[in-house]
């Protein structure tokens, strides 16, 4: 018997639980407001937030466990980062 993953969509109003646990753990609390420019001359700053989750991954897991790197990667596949930034973009231009 094979192990099925479940992906789940629509959590916690975020459009799926990877994009919520990533906003969750990796970007809230990170000082936005020390930025004044949120799209930083990328193609968009959801595509900055990959990067910066990409890099981070590349740091703690180098090429020691290729297993537990593709797992990770595989995971970030199904961040929706336009919409993490958008969360960011709303919530520091009210400030």
């Amino acid at each position: 018997m094979g192990i099925a993953m479940k992906y789940v969509d629509e959590y916690n109003g975020w459009s799926n639980y990877e994009t919520w646990k990533m906003n969750l753990e990796f970007f809230d609390g990170y000082p936005w407001e020390d930025y004044e420019d949120l799209d930083m001359g990328f193609p968009s700053f959801g595509e900055y937030l990959k990067g910066m989750a990409e890099e981070w991954l590349e740091e703690i897991t180098g090429d020691c466990n290729l297993l537990l790197k593709g797992m990770a990667e595989d995971w970030l596949v199904r961040v929706n980062w336009d919409e993490i930034a958008d969360g960011i973009r709303s919530n520091y231009r009210e400030v």
